[in-house]
């Protein structure tokens, strides 16, 4: 018996699919002055020159489109958007994670430049510290999306008070720090699983910090002042760097039941985490 199979059907010619960003630099940049009705067309074409030229992009590059750019000129274009309703205050959500170490510079010098030639506020976020460093004046250190301390930059780089600001800083080589002694290495204790866990009583940083104390299971910390502007959110702010010192290990992982019983292991078995 034969079986007669259907020939396999020719692939279907496709036209190019332009990528969802398919306006004209121009046109993206002017998007927000025509939904918020600023201007004629003459006067938002006109804007639109001038914010191309601000942040470092050549007029005549306004017809051309985002992906025939570079990350940077890209980034370029998305800061002449922001600004082009002439905002007081920006988010900057990883404005520069994307981008090589040299484009990072670039970008981060316009960013400084326009903040000072137009008074702007800028709310920056970012995992980069040394990028944090250079753009901030006052910095807020986050932990599953809790503020846990506060301060202004050199309060919190010179003298981080709570534990996940200092494991955070000791990750930083101290190369990056001149003047500065070795930091600590393997702050980080717990694991993600004990973090997850939904418990809403108590400290959120306790299943990973070395200085727990039965109050930390119980309550909630509040940021307090400790000093000028600086603020902490930790029942065992007052442990000093020598306390650390003592109560890491130096490397490698705890073996699990090694600490078991005490209140170091309270809820399981707790791991140094290593770079």
């Amino acid at each position: 018996m034969r079986c007669d199979l259907p020939e396999p059907k020719k692939p279907e010619t496709q036209t190019p699919v332009l990528p969802a960003t398919s306006a004209s630099f121009g046109r993206s940049i002017e998007l927000p002055l025509r939904n918020f009705d600023m201007g004629n067309a003459h006067e938002r074409r006109e804007r639109v020159m001038e914010l191309l030229e601000t942040v470092g992009l050549k007029p005549d590059q306004a017809e051309r489109y985002p992906h025939e750019f570079s990350g940077g000129q890209a980034q370029r274009l998305a800061i002449a958007r922001a600004l082009a309703t002439r905002p007081e205050f920006l988010v900057l959500d990883e404005a520069v994670s994307a981008l090589d170490v040299s484009v990072q510079a670039q970008i981060i010098n316009l960013l400084i430049e326009l903040q000072t030639r137009f008074g702007l506020t800028f709310l920056f976020i970012a995992h980069d510290l040394s990028v944090v460093h250079h753009m901030s004046t006052r910095i807020a250190v986050m932990f599953r999306g809790h503020v846990v301390e506060l301060g202004r930059r050199d309060e919190i780089f010179g003298s981080p008070q709570h534990p996940h600001t200092k494991a955070l800083l000791s990750s930083i080589l101290p190369i990056d720090r001149p003047g500065t002694t070795p930091r600590l290495d393997h702050l980080l204790t717990g694991n993600d699983h004990d973090d997850l866990q939904g418990d809403a009583t108590g400290c959120i940083y306790r299943h990973r910090c070395p200085f727990r104390e039965p109050i930390c299971a119980l309550e909630s910390p509040m940021l307090a002042p400790v000093g000028g502007e600086h603020h902490v959110a930790c029942h065992v702010a007052h442990h000093s760097t020598a306390d650390w010192l003592a109560r890491i290990p130096a490397r490698g992982a705890i073996p699990d039941g090694q600490h078991e019983g005490n209140e170091f292991n309270e809820g399981g078995p707790s791991h140094v985490v290593t770079p």
